[in-house]
């Protein structure tokens, strides 16, 4: 399916060449003053490019000279470093390691040196946090990274190379997290993130009642994909990246990202930002971003098997990787296969599920394989050239019973992602950076029932070409103010069509040009000495965007960052966003007609002049969509502190979005019939947003529609023409609004004991509102804490204890009882469930060749088996005895995993 989109993804890797040719300026220049050694040391790397790693810890409580007028690098680091007993090494030709010294005149010790970084790494302690240069983690007693190959690290959430963008809400979780919780899949652990909610476009679940888009994924038309949720504001409401690269959408109508497509083997961290960011990645980053970071650097080979089962019922997980790497002076390769595998949950193995008619399954099997590689090369001392690609197939199978049929739905997809590109150093700190993206996601759609079968075939394609400068434009006494300034092509399209048996097509392109500009100003710096401004700093960004379909807008955002001393930080933001529909929804083709008489299928006429009116109620994709607008704020307090052997880290954010003239169709007052509709709207108008009813429409309006219809059912035997009533309450069209506001903390605390390592740590999102209003004719509904929306309290908790190659975890998950509706008292429970992770690493320990490099890891999801809160069947939308958008039907999850790395 894949092969006919190759030739843009070739096209793609030839887009670098003409820049090879720039020279670049290695001399420095470089004056820098006297100043606490840490700071030193990140203002060399800042205004040098080079990546300077060492323990934060060697650098306390030394004061550096500073610098004169250095001509080299070489020179400046020897005149930071006089008089403190460390020394440099250069690692490649891009990255130098601070570390002590081993004689007199300073000579460093590379295994020292080597030594110092991995246990750098190993706790996470980086000099250059400000210009997020780090190693990936190093473990000093894994062969696979004995030999180091240091990268820069792209961080979300900012577009100026070497920021940490402080001002913004950012989590990252690393691999080492990612193992720990025990889950098979990305998907299963973005599941357990507090600011995560797990209903819309996700494979367990049908349809909802208040996501019109949830079924155009895992109904008979969709890939059953999975989607990321934040704050609750639907699934393409939050923009996903792989790499820091736009992904090709999938579903009915292309709405959302398909993270179940990248394989968990392949991913060395996840950024999530919990802010409004389209003034840096553009359009649709309303709710924040999640960043899935690939593995670029390995060294040997590594195989892992992982088998899960639940302990009630049939279903198993398998999960098989294989990964290859080598890295050289100026270079790396890495290479990654995974396959994953998992059965169906049958309704019949739970009895909460006795409601379903089977058969039913609670959740579907699925077979994955995926591929992923990665290199890099150096050229000189100023160019480096990168690709990535990354390839996977999925098959899924699901059986369901609805509408008294028995149906089973097979789709298949396939996605490719390429990457290529180069950053350039052109000297006095200013970098190129330059890519281009294809990628590409084709679903084939089976369902088939008794004497019937249905097929479809969807293909999206997103093409990019990214072109950024970044790097210093003017210096304050408080450091370099530092700027990006970039531009951005990106070109989409999306096709929904038939292969058999009837039904609507949808068929879209896009092309998008971009500028965008960010400004980091720092005002003061711990150097300044200023009582209560250790750090006062200011982000400002902006992005202009011009659709071919809907327009240009212009999105700024405003952080603040202020630190009254070292340890304690306040920040804040404020951003815009501008969304335009999916392109399945911009000419769907989908304007449906359906006529009968007024009186009947339950209506009640209200006055003469309706007896027997021939009404025409519409339903489908109206014409005239806009896009989707937010503006949204974030206050935030940090705060860090060591003591003795122990260190704490401490975050509170409150975060503020609205979002408004969001797609959706009118709600119709007392949940009374929409056949019923003309005769309310007759009473009282006022109840219906403007245009909803037309008691008079003309002959023409009734030609355009008829003109315009995919479909149409008539009861009465009349035409269109005949019609005396339209309504178009059924209509997608820009109606709703939505109001969050909460709060988001965490708390973790590290404390080295006599042997090994403690970790506590809370993660939580509390809900302070989560209102919708269906349309400007309705009030505003706060659903917290009802079925199928967010809980207004999420908590997942967790302890950790680590000694030689042994570790421990086991992690509490939290939610508060909540009701069925807001007009209903029925209960459904609070859920509280636990996890248990253990893991030995032989590591070089063991003398037997078959256990040495062998990690062992057994976890227990749902360690107590506990069930999910009971709540009402709601067969329309394939709901039996659960809320699948905040409960698991699989109950205790056993699994058992190996890996093994090799030599």
């Amino acid at each position: 399916m894949i092969s006919k989109y190759m030739p843009k993804a070739v096209f793609a890797a030839v887009l670098f060449l003409a820049p090879l040719a720039i020279h670049a300026d290695e001399d420095t220049g470089l004056h820098i003053e006297p100043q606490p050694l840490n700071a030193a040391l990140r203002e060399f790397a800042e205004r040098s490019g080079l990546q300077v790693m060492y323990a934060a810890e060697i650098g306390e409580g030394i004061n550096s000279p500073g610098t004169s007028e250095a001509d080299t690098n070489e020179e400046a680091l020897d005149e930071l470093l006089a008089s403190t007993g460390l020394n440099f090494e250069y690692i490649n030709e891009r990255t130098v390691a601070i570390g002590e010294a081993t004689d007199q005149r300073g000579a460093s010790d590379s295994k020292n040196l080597t030594h110092q970084l991995a246990l750098m790494a190993q706790n996470q302690a980086s000099t250059s946090t400000s210009l997020s240069q780090t190693t990936d983690d190093i473990d000093e007693n894994d062969p696979s990274e004995s030999s180091l190959r240091l990268e820069e690290i792209t961080v979300i959430g900012t577009s100026i190379r070497g920021l940490d963008p402080e001002s913004s809400p950012i989590s990252v979780f690393d691999r080492e997290e990612i193992d720990a919780a025990g889950v098979a899949t990305l998907q299963d652990f973005v599941r357990l993130l507090p600011q995560n909610f797990s209903g819309g476009s996700n494979p367990n679940i049908g349809s909802l009642p208040n996501d019109i888009g949830a079924g155009f994924n895992n109904g008979g038309g969709g890939p059953q994909g999975a989607s990321v949720n934040l704050r609750g504001l639907g699934s393409g409401s939050t923009l996903v990246l792989l790499n820091g690269k736009r992904i090709a959408p999938s579903s009915g109508i292309g709405d959302f990202v398909d993270i179940s497509l990248i394989p968990v083997s392949a991913v060395q961290r996840i950024e999530v930002l919990t802010d409004g960011a389209s003034s840096i990645y553009g359009a649709d980053a309303v709710a924040g971003v999640v960043n899935f970071v690939l593995r670029d650097d390995f060294e040997g080979l590594e195989a892992s098997y992982r088998y899960g089962t639940v302990t009630s019922g049939d279903r198993d997980e398998h999960r098989a990787s294989l990964t290859a790497g080598t890295s050289w002076n100026t270079g790396r390769f890495l290479a990654v296969y995974e396959y994953h595998s998992e059965d169906n949950l049958s309704a019949a193995d739970r009895d909460f599920a006795s409601g379903a008619q089977l058969p039913t399954d609670l959740v579907g099997s699925q077979e994955r394989h995926s591929v992923l590689l990665s290199a890099e090369q150096d050229i000189g001392r100023s160019i480096s050239v990168f690709s990535d690609f990354l390839y996977s197939t999925r098959d899924t199978n699901r059986d369901a019973f609805t509408g008294g049929f028995a149906f089973q739905f097979d789709p298949s997809s396939e996605a490719i992602n390429a990457t290529t590109g180069l950053d350039y150093n052109l000297g006095s700190e200013w970098f190129w950076d330059l890519s281009a993206t294809y990628s590409a996601l084709n679903s084939d759609i089976v369902q088939t029932r008794v004497g019937s079968s249905f097929a479809r075939r969807q293909e999206a394609e997103v093409t990019t070409v990214n072109s950024k400068f970044t790097g210093p434009l003017f210096r304050v006494p408080a450091g370099d103010a530092r700027i990006a300034v970039g531009a951005q092509y990106r070109d989409e399209s999306f096709a929904n069509l038939v292969v058999e048996g009837g039904g609507q097509e949808r068929v879209g392109n896009r092309e998008v040009a971009s500028l965008f500009g960010e400004l980091q100003l720092p005002l003061y710096s711990p150097s300044q000495s200023v009582p209560l401004l250790d750090r006062l700093e200011l982000n400002l960004s902006i992005r202009w965007e011009d659709f071919s379909d809907f327009g240009a807008s212009t999105n700024p955002k405003v952080g603040v960052l202020w630190a009254p001393t070292d340890g304690l930080r306040f920040r804040g933001t404020y951003s815009t966003s501008f969304n335009p529909p999916p392109l399945g929804r911009t000419s769907p083709n989908d304007l449906v007609g359906f006529i009968f008489a007024n009186g009947t299928l339950g209506s009640t006429s209200v006055d003469p002049s309706l007896d027997d009116a021939v009404v025409l109620l519409l339903s489908g994709t109206d014409e005239d969509l806009e896009p989707e607008v937010s503006t949204s704020f974030t206050f935030g307090v940090d705060f860090d502190a060591s003591f003795g052997r122990s260190n704490l880290h401490s975050s509170i954010t409150y975060f503020d979005t609205d979002f408004e003239d969001r797609l959706g169709t009118v709600p119709i007052p007392g949940n009374a019939s929409v056949f019923d509709v003309q005769n309310i709207a007759f009473l009282n108008p006022a109840l219906f947003p403007a245009g909803s009813i037309n008691f008079d429409p003309t002959a023409e309006q009734l030609a355009d529609i008829s003109q315009a219809l995919f479909a149409l059912i008539s009861l009465t035997g009349d035409a269109v023409e005949d019609a005396d009533i339209v309504t178009g309450v059924n209509l997608v069209r820009n109606l709703a609004a939505t109001e969050v506001a909460g709060l988001d903390a965490s708390v973790s605390l590290e404390t080295s004991l006599a042997q090994g390592s403690l970790f506590l740590g809370l993660n939580g999102t509390y809900f302070t509102r989560f209102k919708r209003q269906a349309s400007s004719s309705t009030a505003a509904v706060d659903q917290r804490d009802t079925a199928f929306n967010p809980q207004s309290l999420r908590l997942r908790g967790n302890v950790g204890y680590s000694t030689g190659g042994v570790k421990m975890d086991l992690f509490v998950n939290h939610a508060p009882s909540y009701v069925v509706d807001n007009i209903s008292s029925e209960s459904i429970d609070s859920n509280t469930t636990f996890d248990l992770s253990l893991s030995y690493d032989f590591g070089d320990r063991a003398s037997s060749n078959l256990l040495s490099n062998l990690l062992l890891r057994f976890s227990a999801l749902n360690v107590l088996d506990n069930q999910p809160p009971r709540v009402p069947d709601n067969p329309g939308f394939g709901i039996f005895g659960y809320d699948p958008t905040n409960a698991s039907p699989l109950g205790r999850v056993l699994s058992l995993e190996l890996r093994k790395h090799f030599l």
